[in-house]
Protein backbone atom coordinates (compact mmCIF):
# COMPACT_ATOMS: atom_id res chain seq x y z
CA UNK A 1 0.00 0.00 0.00
CA UNK A 2 3.54 2.51 1.15
CA UNK A 3 4.43 1.42 -3.06
CA UNK A 4 1.49 3.21 -4.27
CA UNK A 5 0.25 0.05 -6.34
CA UNK A 6 -3.13 -0.43 -5.63
CA UNK A 7 -4.48 -2.36 -8.63
CA UNK A 8 -6.66 -5.33 -8.75
CA UNK A 9 -6.61 -5.95 -12.39
CA UNK A 10 -3.37 -7.67 -14.05
CA UNK A 11 -1.84 -6.52 -16.95
CA UNK A 12 -3.81 -8.90 -19.46
CA UNK A 13 -6.86 -7.53 -17.78
CA UNK A 14 -6.40 -4.73 -18.62
CA UNK A 15 -4.81 -5.24 -22.44
CA UNK A 16 -7.85 -7.01 -22.86
CA UNK A 17 -10.10 -4.28 -21.52
CA UNK A 18 -8.26 -1.65 -24.16
CA UNK A 19 -8.97 -4.24 -26.72
CA UNK A 20 -12.35 -4.54 -26.36
CA UNK A 21 -12.98 -0.85 -25.82
CA UNK A 22 -11.42 -0.32 -29.59
CA UNK A 23 -13.55 -2.62 -31.05
CA UNK A 24 -16.40 -0.82 -29.55
CA UNK A 25 -15.57 2.19 -30.83
CA UNK A 26 -14.87 1.30 -34.37
CA UNK A 27 -18.44 -0.66 -34.47
CA UNK A 28 -21.61 0.43 -33.07
CA UNK A 29 -23.47 -2.75 -33.92
CA UNK A 30 -23.45 -5.22 -31.73
CA UNK A 31 -24.00 -8.38 -34.86
CA UNK A 32 -21.07 -6.89 -36.34
CA UNK A 33 -18.79 -6.85 -33.47
CA UNK A 34 -19.90 -10.38 -32.56
CA UNK A 35 -18.50 -11.84 -36.06
CA UNK A 36 -15.28 -9.52 -36.43
CA UNK A 37 -14.39 -11.59 -32.93
CA UNK A 38 -15.19 -14.30 -34.25
CA UNK A 39 -13.00 -13.67 -37.56
CA UNK A 40 -16.08 -14.98 -39.66
CA UNK A 41 -15.75 -12.70 -42.84
CA UNK A 42 -18.31 -15.20 -44.52
CA UNK A 43 -21.01 -14.30 -42.12
CA UNK A 44 -20.31 -10.92 -42.26
CA UNK A 45 -20.77 -10.90 -46.17
CA UNK A 46 -23.72 -12.75 -45.47
CA UNK A 47 -25.45 -9.50 -43.61
CA UNK A 48 -24.10 -7.11 -46.05
CA UNK A 49 -26.29 -8.79 -48.37
CA UNK A 50 -29.37 -9.66 -46.92
CA UNK A 51 -29.10 -5.74 -46.19
CA UNK A 52 -28.55 -5.00 -49.67
CA UNK A 53 -31.21 -6.99 -50.67
CA UNK A 54 -34.10 -5.36 -47.64
CA UNK A 55 -32.73 -1.62 -49.22
CA UNK A 56 -33.55 -2.96 -52.76
CA UNK A 57 -36.90 -4.65 -51.74
CA UNK A 58 -38.05 -1.48 -49.77
CA UNK A 59 -38.05 -3.06 -46.59
CA UNK A 60 -35.78 -0.58 -45.10
CA UNK A 61 -34.63 2.62 -46.04
CA UNK A 62 -30.87 2.94 -46.73
CA UNK A 63 -30.24 5.91 -44.75
CA UNK A 64 -31.12 3.62 -41.88
CA UNK A 65 -28.60 1.08 -43.00
CA UNK A 66 -25.53 2.60 -44.60
CA UNK A 67 -24.04 3.18 -41.48
CA UNK A 68 -24.05 -0.30 -40.87
CA UNK A 69 -22.78 -1.70 -44.26
CA UNK A 70 -19.59 0.65 -43.72
CA UNK A 71 -19.39 -1.07 -40.65
CA UNK A 72 -19.57 -4.37 -41.93
CA UNK A 73 -17.27 -3.38 -44.77
CA UNK A 74 -14.51 -2.11 -42.69
CA UNK A 75 -14.21 -5.37 -40.54
CA UNK A 76 -14.26 -7.23 -43.56
CA UNK A 77 -11.51 -5.15 -44.80
CA UNK A 78 -9.51 -5.13 -41.07
CA UNK A 79 -9.74 -9.19 -41.65
CA UNK A 80 -8.08 -9.06 -44.43
CA UNK A 81 -10.95 -9.90 -46.91
CA UNK A 82 -10.65 -8.55 -50.39
CA UNK A 83 -13.32 -5.88 -51.34
CA UNK A 84 -14.76 -5.33 -54.91
CA UNK A 85 -14.09 -1.78 -56.83
CA UNK A 86 -17.94 -1.40 -55.64
CA UNK A 87 -17.68 -1.94 -52.44
CA UNK A 88 -14.85 0.17 -52.08
CA UNK A 89 -16.22 2.99 -53.52
CA UNK A 90 -18.95 2.48 -50.92
CA UNK A 91 -17.01 2.78 -48.17
CA UNK A 92 -15.02 6.06 -49.39
CA UNK A 93 -18.35 7.85 -49.93
CA UNK A 94 -19.49 6.60 -46.61
CA UNK A 95 -16.30 6.77 -44.30
CA UNK A 96 -16.98 9.75 -42.68
CA UNK A 97 -20.28 8.49 -41.49
CA UNK A 98 -18.88 5.22 -40.28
Amino acid sequence: MTAGNMTLQSAFETTRQAVRAAISQAFKTPEVIRLFAKKEPAELRKRLATIDREVKLGKMPFASVSAQAAEILIALKKLGEPLDSKEEAFLAQNRTAS
